[in-house]
């Protein structure tokens, strides 16, 4: 019985710590200057935020200076751009000014018809998301091809154009795995050979189509299963070209016949194994072509 009465005074003990934490949030969030500055004009933030280019080439640069300028406005801090659970907190005035901030910012009749029919600013901004996150990941994989190509260049050259890539690089708030990633990826290069040129174009495919830049393990994880695909499919074709040189023998054979002494040769027979016996008996070793 102590136990439950315990266990009762424990809930209701942790009950008020979240309702004084609640409320210590409530009237620091009413006494935050940013806060009162932007639900009276969300408009004088637009100078924290570039404005987003129609083909998402300034993306992160936006997103960083959105996610800045929310974390200034509401407390406590919060990443609204990398969690976009942390959109669910916002009351429905502030949901409104927000999106008005992202459209004004954004520069485009989409994202205006979008905000016409939901106020959702979760929603406007991972359709803002959606449509650049490939332009993004291509962008920083070009980087890092830039990276590996310094190999070729100078000492001195080398270490210029790595400053200036890994200042471009930044803007992308990379973590290490999304980096070793996207290495890995570089590495798969394209190749002569039908199978393993097939191979690169599906394992660039499946990570470019991502709607984040992937970690290392998942692209490891991408690259294993294309690698166990084209095995299959090079037992497949080993398989199938095995059946067809049986199948050739076997007409190779069919095509010998002997008329009046005489050994008549298949048309196509030069481009096939040929049947030892066929050639002993024959006598000609001009007859393997």
């Amino acid at each position: 019985m102590s136990d439950i009465h315990n266990e009762d005074k424990d809930a209701i003990i942790q009950r008020l710590q979240q309702q004084l934490m609640l409320l210590q949030t409530q009237n620091s969030q009413d006494d935050n200057f940013f806060y009162k500055r932007f639900m009276k004009d969300p408009s004088s933030f637009i100078n924290n935020l570039v404005i987003l280019s129609h083909d998402g080439s300034n993306f992160e640069e936006w997103k960083d200076g959105l996610n800045l300028s929310l974390e200034m406005i509401f407390t406590p801090k919060k990443n609204y751009c990398n969690n976009l659970d942390n959109f669910n907190s916002l009351k429905p005035l502030q949901e409104m000014f927000l999106c008005n901030l992202i459209i004004k910012t954004t520069n485009t009749n989409f994202y205006q018809s979008l905000l016409a029919r939901d106020k959702d600013a979760k929603k406007l901004f991972k359709a803002i998301s959606d449509r650049y996150c490939q332009t993004t990941r291509l962008s920083a994989l070009e980087y890092i091809c830039d990276i590996l190509s310094l190999t070729n260049v100078d000492s001195t050259k080398a270490h210029e154009k790595w400053l200036s890539i890994y200042t471009k690089l930044q803007q992308f708030n990379l973590n290490a795995s999304q980096i070793y990633g996207l290495f890995l990826q570089a590495t798969v290069a394209l190749s002569s050979s039908f199978l393993r040129n097939l191979f690169c174009q599906n394992v660039h495919q499946a990570l470019n189509q991502e709607k984040v830049i992937s970690s290392f393990k998942d692209v490891f994880s991408v690259i294993k299963d294309e690698i166990n695909n084209t095995k299959r499919l090079e037992d497949n074709n080993t398989n199938s070209t095995i059946m067809a040189l049986q199948v050739n023998q076997q007409s190779d054979n069919r095509a010998i016949i002997s008329q009046h002494g005489n050994f008549y040769r298949h048309p196509n027979v030069s481009l096939l194994p040929h049947n030892q016996n066929a050639i002993q008996r024959c006598g000609n070793s001009s007859f393997v072509g």
